[in-house]
């Protein structure tokens, strides 16, 4: 099973080549991602990895600025890699230079305040490591832990929003990635209030025993 592996691996690495970029990142995914030849361009590939689909999970600033209680990003390229994320570079349509699949919705639905979300391609992207190269795979199954990923970043702001130095300090660091200084206060109350409520009744509703892991990625 190891041999057939890696030679459908090598086999992919000989076809690459329609497009290729350096990653960021380190762990397994430093150094230079190769693509298969599947008949599109890396401009094509960017749109669809980054432009909105419609799926938000909350203000963009509000990821930009969100941290863990030792202090380290959510949006960190090692703390993205934890979750098994596929990295990107900055584009003028990943202008975070987030990882595949991460989108920054201009906002224009919801009251003029950018918000971050997923495209299909999060869940429906990987890549696989051989000698030194990252293989893409579009349209394979992910490898992400996605409902872990959710979970933590909704914990982590509540629990901000829960902790007066914590609260004041993401508060002029969202501010800072452009959210309106005016509402800041305002609209963390209202969107973790919300977020509390929608947190408790998943968890009754959802009743899920075992997390999804890696290359689990159950209907969202």
């Amino acid at each position: 099973m190891r041999r057939f592996a890696i030679t459908v691996v090598a086999v992919v690495l000989c076809a690459a080549g329609a497009y290729a970029s350096s990653v960021y990142g380190g762990g397994d995914h430093a150094g230079t991602m190769v693509t298969a030849n599947q008949g599109w361009t890396a401009q094509i590939a960017s749109e669809m990895w980054h432009k909105p689909q419609g799926a938000v999970l909350m203000p963009a600033a509000f990821f930009a600025a969100l941290r863990d209680k030792n202090g380290e990003k959510m949006d960190s390229a090692a703390k993205l890699d934890q979750y098994g994320f596929v990295p990107d570079q900055k584009s003028p349509e990943n202008p975070n230079g987030w990882p595949v699949g991460f989108v920054l919705d201009d906002g224009s639905r919801n009251a003029g305040i950018p918000q971050f979300g997923f495209t299909c391609t999060a869940c429906h992207t990987t890549q696989l490591a051989y000698r030194g190269k990252h293989v893409l795979i579009e349209g394979a199954g992910g490898k992400i832990i996605v409902s872990p990923f959710v979970a933590a970043i909704n914990g982590e702001l509540i629990a901000t929003y829960r902790d007066p130095a914590r609260r004041a300090a993401f508060a002029k660091e969202a501010v800072s990635y452009g959210y309106p200084a005016a509402r800041i206060d305002h609209d963390m109350t209202a969107f973790v209030t919300t977020l509390e409520k929608n947190v408790a009744v998943g968890s009754s509703v959802n009743g899920i025993a075992t997390p999804g892991g890696p290359g689990r990625v159950d209907a969202l």
